[in-house]
């Protein structure tokens, strides 16, 4: 068998980069075993190599024993690897099959928990609209209750009315009736009424006691009369009319000045009153009304900025401020606001004599420039436009800031009819005396509300809790009465607020 022949010399091994990464990877300890191999081992005076390691002094049976040799290796470390590999395969598949266990019981998790919230997404759902299922039906019958309670009142409010209107008509047949059913002498027939006095006592047309001819005449007589005359005249009695009283007096008055006023403090020396002139507070006479403007001191003067609960704040201090120490001033003040221009100024003398205001010119310039004192400056204007006319003044500004136009009146109607809802009973103490307030302005500007309209606006400001307090206490019944109620409920909340 003809070989190749040896070369006369071999180049130095150099082993590839690759070769050696591969070796490195997956076959490091295949290649420390081939390095390490007694039969090729290393080069003599070498680096190691990979590989056959043949040498040129092997012969052909040496050679086809390293070849084979380095084959078997090759093959067994293959072997090796693809155990290796098998094992890998078989680990990682294991771990892929645990994390798909564990991911599938995961997911189970998930869709068990998905499906449980839906549930109870769903229940609460159905429960949420049963409750309001549940409140609309209670609001709708307690509507229904309502709007038949409104129509009973207005058809018993109608039947009065028809009830009243058919007795109006029927008057007049009745009192023709019972004129003419009553004898005609009763009325002819004189009535009573107070004796006059013009004639003194005694006198032949005096209607009190006569003295008669025989007693005058008597010495007993003589004598009775002769002692009263010795003891002067009789002392003045503090509490008799003042016609007997001081009857020269009253025909020196002015003419023009009213009669005189009595009090308590009439009688000299009690009281303001002395009981000896008139005006000063004297006499059963009212004092001077003076308006002194430091009185006012820093309280907010009125302007057109002053909404509708300020103006009444203002109204209450005016009142005070014009009427000090003046009850009858107050009293004209209350009835002049409630008037037109036209009636004010055709009443205006009668009533303030029915009051008792003998001095109305001088209170009528008194109550004008102390209105001038409590406004800004920009409300002169109007003060300019009846001077020396207090009381249509304060009328005109209660009138402005009031609201007299239909359109003001109906609204504040609604606003009273319709407030809103407190939350609390600290907000109801705020609101409810406004409340009451609002719905006096209502009634007075000529506007019905029957206790029954007032008692479902009482039941519309009130608490949610103190309505349903107030409802299962049956005995409460009636305007009045469930007013009342609130607020002594009121006073045991703020009672037991500040005791603790």
């Amino acid at each position: 068998m003809q070989l190749t022949p040896w070369p006369a010399s071999y180049p130095p091994h150099k082993p590839r980069v690759v070769q050696q990464q591969f070796v490195m990877a997956y076959t490091g300890g295949s290649a420390a075993a081939l390095v390490g191999d007694g039969a090729w081992g290393t080069q003599m005076g070498g680096p190691a190599v990979l590989g056959p390691a043949l040498r040129d002094d092997m012969d052909e049976p040496t050679l086809v024993a390293a070849l084979n040799a380095w084959g078997v290796d090759m093959h067994r470390e293959v072997l090796a690897l693809r155990s290796d590999l098998g094992a890998t395969q078989a680990a990682v598949s294991g771990a892929f099959v645990e994390a798909e266990a564990s991911v599938r019981q995961l997911v189970t998790a998930f869709r068990i928990e998905v499906v449980a919230m839906r549930q109870t997404t769903a229940l609460e759902a159905q429960a949420s609209l049963a409750r309001l299922g549940q409140v609309v039906e209670e609001a709708r019958a307690r509507f229904d209750t309502q709007d038949a309670r409104f129509t009973t009142g207005l058809a018993e409010l109608a039947q009065r009315m028809q009830a009243v209107d058919t007795w109006a008509q029927a008057e007049p047949s009745r009192i023709a009736a019972a004129v003419q059913a009553v004898p005609a002498p009763w009325l002819s027939a004189a009535r009573p009424s107070t004796p006059p006095r013009a004639a003194p006592l005694g006198a032949p047309d005096s209607p009190h006691l006569v003295l008669g001819p025989a007693l005058s005449t008597s010495p007993a007589w003589d004598a009775y009369a002769a002692g009263r005359a010795a003891q002067g005249p009789p002392p003045p009695d503090a509490w008799a009319p003042r016609q007997q009283q001081q009857p020269q007096q009253q025909q020196q008055q002015q003419p023009g000045v009213g009669p005189a006023h009595f009090s308590i403090a009439s009688p000299p020396g009690f009281g303001s009153f002395g009981g000896a002139g008139v005006g000063g507070g004297k006499g059963g006479h009212p004092q001077e009304l003076r308006i002194v403007a430091r009185d006012w001191g820093d309280s907010r003067k009125l302007d057109v900025t002053v909404k509708g609960d300020l103006f009444q704040v203002w109204k209450d201090r005016a009142m005070m401020f014009l009427s000090k120490a003046r009850p009858d001033v107050r009293a004209l003040l209350t009835w002049a606001e409630a008037q037109t221009k036209e009636d004010l100024e055709t009443n205006l003398h009668a009533q303030s004599a029915h009051i008792g205001v003998v001095d109305l010119a001088a209170v009528e310039y008194a109550i004008h420039d102390g209105i001038k004192a409590i406004v800004v400056d920009g409300l002169l204007g109007r003060a300019r436009n009846c001077v020396g006319r207090g009381c249509e003044l304060w009328r005109s500004l209660v009138a402005e800031w009031s609201g007299g136009a239909p359109q003001v009146l109906d609204a504040k109607a609604r606003r009273a009819l319709e407030p809103p809802r407190c939350r609390d009973v600290n907000e109801l103490w705020a609101r409810l005396p406004a409340w009451e307030r609002l719905s006096d302005e209502v009634i007075s500007s000529g506007l019905v509300l029957p206790p029954w309209m007032r008692n479902s606006a009482l039941e519309k400001i009130i608490p949610t809790q103190l309505l349903a307090t107030m409802i299962a206490h049956s005995e409460v019944q009636g305007y009045e009465v469930r007013l009342a109620w609130v607020k002594t409920q009121m006073e045991h909340a703020r009672g037991v607020a500040q005791a603790a």
